[in-house]
């Protein structure tokens, strides 16, 4: 018999021989498990049908093999990563690590892209450590976010494998001006307009984000003639123009945002103020009544 709680049994053989001389197979009770436990010290005690019964005990050891019925697992199925732009080509952006309860071959990993991924163009694995790198220089601009798989496979026979989601989203630097739509603008006004009338609009854009993307706006070289609203972009006359005083204002505008550290542009503006026909006509010739006039042939 086999002593001890132990997942084992002996079983007698068919041609098990003369009765002084049995054969046994020593066989399994349930499914074995290389993973819970590598290896069984076994007690197998005879005994014979005597009086009294005499015994006699042999130890045997069972050494459990390793099959590979075990996939890869990642330490985190999913990793969100916040990478900057303008990088240096081949910076490492993330690590990736996954384990195999099995061993030998049958544990040993080889890190991968997943095969029909379009971020290989972008990103690399190294096979053995997991680390992800960055192959050329991002632009927020242009691509804001990637997202791959990551494959574990292990070397055992036949191979099995785990996954892992990879998401990297890329921050922003402030690497781009604000830019005015029109390299320039040129506004028509009525003279007499009250003080604080709209006198144009001007749109400026920024392509970063957040704080790199907000605009501050004013108005140089005017002296205080005009001011302009922040979100609205609007030029407001801090006068009232009168036409056969000044016909034609120019000055320029700055776009500046609130990157760190901030950048600016600039655009020329031109005011052209229309006539109202707000003068009486004046004679010139004669000055006054006072003249001489003389009537021909006398």
């Amino acid at each position: 018999v086999v002593a001890g709680d132990v997942p084992f049994q002996l079983r007698q053989a068919s041609d098990t021989g003369s009765d002084s001389k049995k054969k046994y197979f020593l066989q399994t009770t349930t499914p074995l498990d290389y993973e819970a436990m590598k290896e069984y010290t076994i007690e197998i005690v005879a005994v014979d049908s005597g009086n009294p019964p005499l015994s006699s005990t042999n130890s045997l050891k069972v050494q459990v093999m390793d099959v590979n019925d075990n996939d890869p697992v990642f330490s985190q199925s999913s990793t969100e990563v916040a990478f900057p732009e303008n990088n240096s080509p081949n910076d490492l952006v993330v690590e990736v690590s996954a384990t195999d309860a099995d061993s030998g071959s049958n544990a040993k990993l080889v890190y991968s892209l997943a095969g029909e991924s379009l971020s290989k163009d972008t990103f690399s694995i190294d096979p053995e450590s997991g680390e992800i790198h960055v192959k050329n220089v991002l632009d927020r601009e242009q691509q804001e976010r990637y997202e791959f798989l990551v494959v574990a496979t292990d070397k055992g026979s036949p191979s099995r494998k785990g996954t892992a989601s990879i998401a990297i989203s890329v921050m922003d630097r402030n690497d781009n001006d604000p830019k005015f739509m029109l390299s320039g603008y040129n506004f028509s006004v009525m003279e007499n307009m009250p003080p604080l009338s709209p006198v144009g609009m001007v749109t400026v854009i920024d392509a970063d984000k957040g704080d790199n993307a907000v605009i501050q706006l004013s108005v140089e070289q005017n002296n205080g003639d005009f001011v302009i609203q922040n979100g609205t972009g609007t030029i407001l006359s801090s006068i009232s123009f009168d036409r056969e005083r000044q016909s034609t204002y120019t000055f320029r505008l700055k776009a500046l945002d609130e990157g760190d550290p901030p950048r600016s542009a600039y655009v020329g503006v031109t005011i052209n103020v229309l006539d109202e026909n707000d003068n009486a006509p004046v004679i010139i010739f004669p000055s006054n009544a006072s003249y001489k006039h003389i009537l021909p042939n006398t």
